[in-house]
């Protein structure tokens, strides 16, 4: 009897998650889906993203900083030098240099729960549905400085790969 009510449960909650999902999936293709948490330099309110004037000059200092040559861990060093809160890593300046939302953009769907009972959060590499949304909201940086720093990324990243090939060392200051 208690294996006959587990299971019924069982059935009910992955009815439930599947019409949360099918929710969630409508308003994205609607762009009427938002997340939860903001990104540093906006704060959800009423449902939409804001700008937080005070850290809109954080965020273009590091597009500047990144284009002038200086690295993510550069970057993060300088920021740490008059930051109070939380510390800056080089892994939330790389986050914040490829993040769209930047630009006034939203790519929903990036992640997706597996099963509503592991509730397992997994990068979304085309197993779903994703949408994106031009001019969702309130942008800080120029769309074509956010497509050149993606582009400094990947020229960096190229030169990063073919000096692993090589097997040299290099220090680079």
């Amino acid at each position: 009897l208690t294996a006959i009510f587990a299971m019924m449960d069982q059935k009910e909650s992955e009815n439930i998650s599947d019409n949360l999902r099918w929710s969630i999936d409508m308003r994205m293709r609607a762009g009427k889906y938002n997340t939860c948490t903001a990104p540093f330099g906006y704060r959800l309110f009423k449902g939409k993203l804001e700008l937080i004037p005070e850290q809109v000059p954080i965020i273009r200092y590091i597009y500047e900083a990144y284009l002038s040559g200086k690295t993510a861990g550069d970057i993060a060093a300088a920021l740490n030098l008059f930051s109070k809160g939380k510390l800056w890593k080089p892994q939330r300046i790389d986050y914040i240099l490829t993040n769209e939302r930047y630009i006034g953009d939203a790519m929903l769907g990036k992640t997706f729960t597996t099963d509503c009972i592991s509730k397992r959060v997994k990068k979304n590499n085309g197993e779903r549905g994703q949408s994106y949304v031009r001019n969702n909201h309130p942008a800080i940086i120029p769309r074509e400085m956010f497509y050149r720093v993606q582009e400094e990324m990947a020229r960096r990243s190229s030169k990063r790969k073919v000096m692993q090939k090589t097997g040299k060392t290099f220090l680079w200051g």
